[in-house]
């Protein structure tokens, strides 16, 4: 994307559009900001021409209030091996925190896989070390990156094990940044507006709260249930980045005359259905008890597991089971559900929820290894 100068010219694209729309529409670009949001893995950082070149196009949109964005791909320097495949120094994350302290509508995302759970905990301390050490005036609600588990069909009893280790130790770390209050760990927890410590912004692996709406657990909760992805070098419509098979394709827009005429269909109905399949009416799904608690799966990784796209991995239903059970069980024992409860923090499908998975726990329905 940045060193052949594809990056520069698709955004020339943008501009030339974007800038004579923000004149006639002046109001509009004013009250509603645009953004245009890259997932990279910044190695461009590294370098200055790029790095100032980017900056010069983020001014020349800032013009007419439109944001040039980056979700930054990266692990963090203790697994590099599973994401960069190098080893990078620490100058060039420092550079990466300095550019996020530059620019707000930048920002990390992890990922936390089979591969390297084993250094999740040291990984942990890093970022929550890195956060407060570079960026010391953010509140804590942006003192981690967006950080979430892998749900690829690579997950066995030792890695699960490792990441309940990393549940554990992000627990007791997260009550000693509440005080060792567990009144304000609840409310921390459960997103209480009286907390003392803001809840994190991005994906919290110790949270288990719900939406106030049925929207997290009845939609896939990635970008296949929300988000229109086109492929550029063909403009065919698929159902998110890692659906782009010829089979699942919804359709491909007509180009004559270096414009678009129309939306020629493919495969309409497979596209249709992937996008808004009720999650809890999937095979398995349906008749589990972690469904309304439960991330659910990649239909990405579900078809590259098996050839089906809504089949659930046994691996990853483990892994979130464990997860689940682990967090339920903890916050039981530490007297956090009861004190939530008490709080009013809990609707009534959230205390359903706990229950069942309780019971299923006092009876040994579940595949659940505990510390």
């Amino acid at each position: 994307m940045f060193y052949d100068d594809l990056f520069f010219d698709v955004l020339d694209v943008f501009y030339k559009h974007l800038k004579p729309l923000s004149e006639n529409y002046i109001s509009l670009f004013k009250i509603r900001p645009g953004l245009i949001l890259t997932p990279d893995n910044f190695s461009f950082i590294d370098n200055e021409e790029k790095k100032n070149r980017v900056e010069e196009y983020i001014k020349k949109f800032d013009d007419f209030n439109w944001e040039i964005g980056f979700s930054i791909s990266t692990d963090g320097p203790v697994n590099v091996a599973t994401r960069e495949g190098r080893q990078l120094e620490e100058q060039h994350f420092e550079r990466l925190f300095q550019w996020v302290l530059d620019h707000p509508a930048n920002g990390f995302h992890s990922i936390i896989s089979a591969a390297n759970v084993a250094n999740s905990i040291e990984s942990y301390k890093w970022w929550k070390e890195s956060y407060a050490k570079y960026l010391n005036n953010a509140e804590f609600s942006h003192l981690l990156p967006y950080w979430l588990e892998a749900r690829n069909d690579d997950w066995d009893r030792k890695s699960i094990t490792e990441m309940l280790k990393l549940l554990d130790y992000m627990i007791k770390d997260r009550l000693k940044d509440c005080g060792d209050d567990l009144d304000e760990f609840t409310k921390h927890i459960f997103h209480s507006p009286d907390a003392k410590l803001a809840p994190l912004e991005y994906s919290d692996l110790i949270n288990i709260t719900l939406d106030e709406d049925l929207h997290k657990y009845e939609s896939a909760q990635c970008s296949l249930s929300h988000l229109t992805c086109i492929t550029l070098n063909n403009l065919n419509l698929v159902p998110c980045h890692r659906l782009n098979y010829l089979q699942f394709r919804g359709g491909q827009f007509i180009v004559k005359d270096n414009k678009i005429t129309g939306i020629e269909a493919l495969n309409p109905v497979v596209y249709i259905v992937a996008k808004n399949k009720p999650e809890m009416k999937a095979p398995y799904c349906s008749h589990c008890d972690f469904k309304v608690l439960c991330k659910k799966g990649c239909c990405g990784a579900q078809y590259e597991s098996s050839g089906e796209l809504f089949l659930p991995i046994e691996s990853v239903c483990i892994l979130e089971q464990n997860m689940i059970c682990f967090l339920v069980e903890t916050y039981n024992n530490m007297g956090v559900l009861d004190r939530a409860k008490e709080f009013g923090l809990l609707t009534p499908t959230e205390i359903d929820a706990y229950n069942l998975i309780l019971a299923g726990i006092k009876e040994g329905h579940y595949a659940y290894e505990r510390l």
